[in-house]
């Protein structure tokens, strides 16, 4: 049987509200809430819905960010490219390779690879599989309401837009794709780490996280005093429906 995340210690806020929208089961028995009730699922998510409809304020877009967080946790990731799809990849810059030389020698030109076929395909790989994490955070059905808050902040106070988007994604997910925030490449076909950091040009030079967004520092703090903004918002009115 699964480990519970809150079994090695108290359950968090967000840990709460993640299990809340979840759960099959968000009824009230007969309707009313007794005197000795204890808050359950439906008081988390009933408590988070609290305010959306009101004027933006840091937690209302908190909750949103909750919402949209659970989301994301939840969704089904897309599956990494496969090794007969790489030695594919492979074999058509290798070919490329053959046609650019030729087309240099026409020219009385020379011409060298800009990176061994098997790197730049595993460089192509890993493009196209970031590009899928973002495709499925815009499909996410939280995320037009937490960035079009995120965006009126923004614009009172002056933050480009493309910084609340970038700032987003990043707080969404962190974790560098490269080396799967291990720090260290994989061993091809095992399951052990190689003694290779993550290579700083395309990963996190063995941190685990992905490269900041420059520029987005200020949308990052602005999302964290929302959430803060929110939690305490939670816990006042969970601690009041005890």
């Amino acid at each position: 049987m699964a480990t519970a995340p809150w079994e090695d210690g108290p359950i968090t806020t967000d840990e709460r509200y993640l299990s809340s929208v979840e759960t099959s089961d968000l009824t009230i028995e007969g309707g009313m809430v007794p005197k000795d009730h204890k808050s359950g699922a439906a008081d988390v998510v009933g408590a988070a819905g609290l305010g959306v409809g009101l004027a933006v304020s840091a937690r209302s877009t908190g909750m949103a960010l909750l919402r949209l967080h659970s989301e994301w946790t939840s969704a089904t990731k897309p599956r990494r490219v496969g090794r007969q799809v790489l030695e594919v990849l492979v074999a058509r810059i290798k070919a490329q390779d053959v046609l650019d030389k030729e087309t240099a020698r026409r020219a009385r030109a020379s011409y060298v690879a800009p990176k061994p076929a098997v790197v730049r395909a595993a460089d192509e790989a890993q493009r196209w599989y970031t590009n899928e994490l973002r495709l499925l955070a815009v499909r996410l059905k939280s995320r037009a309401s937490a960035i079009q808050q995120l965006n009126l902040w923004a614009a009172q106070k002056g933050v480009d837009s493309a910084m609340v988007a970038a700032g987003l994604h990043y707080w969404l997910d962190e974790t560098c794709h490269v080396c799967d925030g291990h720090g260290f490449m994989k061993i091809p076909d095992q399951p052990a780490l190689s003694a290779k950091r993550c290579d700083y040009a395309i990963g996190c030079g063995g941190t685990g996280k992905a490269r900041f967004p420059t520029g987005a520092e200020r949308v990052l703090r602005h999302i964290e005093y929302c959430l803060d903004q929110a939690r305490g918002q939670l816990r006042d009115r969970l601690g009041r429906m005890k």
